[in-house]
């Protein structure tokens, strides 16, 4: 059975490196990118079974990624998980309009994202 691949966009280095070694050990291959423009260009070429974008990052935010990505045929069927440290009502509303799948707070230990990512990556059949 092939691991599904996570391409994680994260521009603060520590969170990233910790993050990506909590779901390589859940059994994900993660492909990471530290700015929006980056993690923009990667989905287009690697075409991830779901991407985590960060809500803050430099180049392009995670709401512009998310917007360019539910935009472009090829890629909308990917789901889309906004991390952040900052759940203000605008940031969610944001993410909602943007077509995000899952909206989840930034923590490496989070179970609420391991059951996000089990509910949007289904085991293969």
């Amino acid at each position: 059975m092939a691991r599904k691949t996570i391409l994680y966009v994260e521009d603060n280095l520590t969170y990233q490196k910790m993050l990506r070694l909590r779901l390589t050990a859940l059994g994900y291959h993660v492909i990471t990118a530290e700015n929006g423009l980056e993690g923009y260009n990667l989905a287009k070429t690697v075409k991830p079974d779901l991407v985590l974008l960060d809500l803050n990052m430099p180049e392009m935010d995670g709401i512009q990624v998310c917007r360019l990505l539910k935009f472009d045929k090829r890629l909308q069927h990917i789901p889309i998980v906004i991390l952040t440290c900052n759940n203000l009502e605008q940031n969610v509303r944001a993410a909602i309009k943007a077509h995000v799948d899952a909206f989840v707070m930034k923590d490496t230990r989070s179970e609420v994202l391991v059951q996000t990512l089990k509910r949007l990556l289904p085991p293969n059949r």
